[in-house]
């Protein structure tokens, strides 16, 4: 089924089911089970280069080479029939591993020309076809473990560096967000915190472009990362975009809305949870933030952590109990690493000052599990953890 029938249901606007003569929208085999965007526009004539005037909204589609793209199917149907309604501009670049990805393989403005209704909506059917295949073109490419979305948008703003439209831009990335390229990899926690220092990395590279008025869409941007990467890379992509003078206005799984012009809350990055009553504050701390797998030895990124948990054990004079909890299934599931890490955890809080007196552990193992028969790797991530119990007063 091609994007464009998949369109009519999603946005009910019009009717593109239509195949008109002089341009055929017929679907495209591939080959494979993926369902792909499979439209065809070899049956229309050479579309001219698009009549662009101050007042033309411009939509850019950034997708990510390969089959996962398919999975933009419903989020591609809202702006491409977005697009139609408000007559955009809409591009249609690709993102690949390298700075050498498909580039321009769409360029139209999404109104229909001619002299009467059957030349109009021909030429409109023509024109949205274009769309579909430059979709298909990518669901064709060689998919990238680490896209390289730095350089798809410095292409971008390439494209639209003589853009006579002075509306905002609403670009549109379809791919991961844990990007690499450029001396930087989003994919490493250390990376991510410390943004600033990345953005500046890109900066004295020059591959931060000039995206003043673009309103950037983040779409299932953070995915197999846990909910602390995924909040850091969200804060890195806030400051991104306010670093190069536009703004994040969608950070979600799929498009709930287009277009949208509030820019996106700021990421909560904390990398514990926190609960508190009038007696004591119990905070969790996720192991794989603290810990390499079957190990009780801190990673260097769990220093931001543990300073939260420092600046909490200073806040409240009482005692302190440290709870290790590993998953029940696997390997390591005794208390023995529970305990270490806990610990662990106990060791670096009096090296930091706090009376050892007041802190006691205790290994759990894997009893008390959030999940006591985990299925996903997030329900896994969940009962592996160190919860610490902090009483407010002495």
């Amino acid at each position: 089924m091609s994007i464009i029938t998949r369109i009519t249901g999603i946005a009910g606007a019009l009717t593109l089911a239509v195949t008109l003569a002089g341009c055929s929208d017929t679907a495209a085999g591939t080959g494979s089970n993926v369902p792909t965007f499979a439209g065809s526009a070899a049956n229309c004539e050479p579309l001219p280069q698009p009549n662009i005037t101050p007042d033309t909204p411009t939509i850019a589609i950034l997708g990510t080479e390969g089959d996962a793209l398919a999975s933009y199917a419903q989020d591609t149907g809202v702006v491409v029939a977005a697009a139609k309604t408000a007559k955009a501009r809409i591009i249609v670049n690709g993102i690949s591993g390298s700075a050498d990805a498909p580039n321009l393989l769409a360029n139209v403005v999404l109104e229909g020309e001619g002299n009467n209704n059957l030349a109009r909506t021909n030429d409109l059917n023509c024109k949205a076809a274009k769309v579909d295949e430059a979709l298909d073109t990518l669901t064709k490419g060689k998919s990238a473990p680490t896209p390289n979305v730095f350089d798809a948008l410095n292409a971008l703003a390439g494209n639209l560096s003589h853009n006579p439209s002075k509306l905002p831009v609403d670009v549109v990335l379809l791919t991961p967000l844990a990007a690499r390229g450029g001396g930087i990899d989003l994919s490493d926690p250390k990376t991510l915190a410390d943004p600033v220092a990345a953005i500046n990395t890109l900066a004295a590279k020059g591959i931060v472009p000039s995206c003043e008025n673009w309103r950037i869409y983040g779409v299932s941007p953070s995915t197999g990362l846990s909910d602390v990467m995924a909040a850091q890379l969200k804060d890195f992509w806030i400051r991104y975009a306010h670093k190069c003078g536009g703004a994040l206005v969608a950070w979600e799984d799929h498009l709930a809305a287009f277009p949208s012009t509030t820019p996106v809350a700021s990421a909560d990055t904390s990398q514990i949870k926190v609960e508190q009553t009038k007696t004591e504050v119990t905070a969790t701390l996720a192991s794989d933030v603290l810990f390499a797998a079957d190990s009780a030895d801190l990673l260097d990124p769990s220093a931001p952590a543990l300073g939260e948990l420092l600046n909490l054990a200073n806040k409240n004079a009482g005692k302190i109990v440290i709870t290790g909890h590993v998953n029940p299934t696997g390997t390591g599931t005794g208390a023995g690493l529970s305990l270490q890490r806990a610990t662990t955890v106990k060791d670096w809080l009096v090296d930091h000052d706090v009376d050892e007196n007041r802190i006691s552990v205790i290994g759990k193992g894997a009893a008390d599990p959030v999940y006591p028969d985990p299925k996903t790797d997030a329900e896994k991530a969940a009962n592996r953890r160190v919860v610490t119990v902090i009483h407010t007063e002495a």
